[in-house]
């Protein structure tokens, strides 16, 4: 583009302006969605960035990284807005990655003297990455969403599967607790206990279990869940954010109570078939 443009007639130098457009927030002086342009570092001006630090680091390996940026014209910024940006204070970035909108938190490294402004014909932005970190933010939001997804995809398999056995585990505490009282409820049921009672008292009993079983997913499985989460950002896996499942949660709960439902229904509907007197019989052999 630059060879096209200055082989026109007439033009006898073309400069190169770099620039990557973004939007930040810097909540400790309430700016949101303020717009700037990144100036990218090449590699070799990286190699000269200290030359031109004033305040802070700029240490490579940490901007490459693309958790921190360095900020030129602070004293501009000073005089537009009345404050100026710090060694460690947290700014968010928002960007266009290829596909959607992408954002970024990133700390403060340092502050470049105005001789950078001027040795690179005036910067139009505060901030100031390398352009090999700008080339990657794209590709490091791809790779995190695919790692996301596989991690994701694991813990819900495992979560589905824990879900399934304890469903059928409740299941078969259910059907073996009412089969082995089939006597017992035809002994209420000899003495005035009405179908309707015990159909009352067997779902009491059941949601009673199911209260237990909710309770303690809802608070202990909540807390491993967080636990996990925060392990998991602890060593690296910075997408890791912690969201509490409403929708799973609320799947959940409704199945625990629509299969001692059922299963109560189902049982009753089976001893009617059967005499009173035949399942009073039963306590006798």
């Amino acid at each position: 583009m630059v060879g096209q443009i200055a082989s026109i007639d007439g033009v006898e130098k073309v400069t190169e302006r770099k620039g990557f457009g973004v939007q930040y927030d810097f909540p400790l002086h309430d700016e949101y969605g303020s717009n700037d342009i990144i100036y990218p570092l090449t590699e070799e001006e990286m190699q000269g960035i200290d030359s031109y630090v004033t305040e802070g680091t700029a240490d490579t390996e940490a901007l490459l990284s693309g958790e921190q940026v360095l900020v030129a014209g602070n004293d501009t910024v000073e005089e537009i807005y009345g404050w100026k940006f710090q060694v460690g204070d947290k700014v968010t970035l928002h960007y266009y990655d290829g596909s959607g909108m992408a954002e970024k938190e990133v700390e403060v490294a340092g502050m470049l003297s105005d001789v950078f402004d001027r040795d690179h014909n005036g910067i139009e932005g505060w901030f100031v990455m390398p352009e090999l970190t700008m080339e990657t933010l794209a590709e490091r939001r791809i790779a995190y969403g695919q790692n996301a997804d596989q991690i994701f995809g694991a813990i819900s398999g495992l979560a589905i599967f824990i879900m399934m056995f304890s469903i059928l585990s409740m299941m078969n505490t259910l059907i073996t607790n009412i089969v082995t009282r089939k006597q017992e409820l035809a002994m209420l049921e000899s003495i005035g206990m009405s179908k309707g009672q015990i159909r009352k008292m067997l779902l009491g009993e059941s949601l009673l279990l199911v209260g237990v079983t909710v309770g303690g997913t809802m608070t202990i499985g909540t807390l491993c869940g967080y636990i996990l989460c925060r392990m998991l950002y602890g060593i690296g896996a910075v997408y890791m954010q912690f969201r509490f499942p409403v929708e799973f949660a609320l799947g959940y709960v409704a199945v625990l109570i629509l299969v001692p439902l059922l299963i109560t229904v189902v049982s009753m509907k089976s001893f009617a078939r059967e005499a009173l007197v035949e399942r009073l019989r039963g306590m006798e052999c």
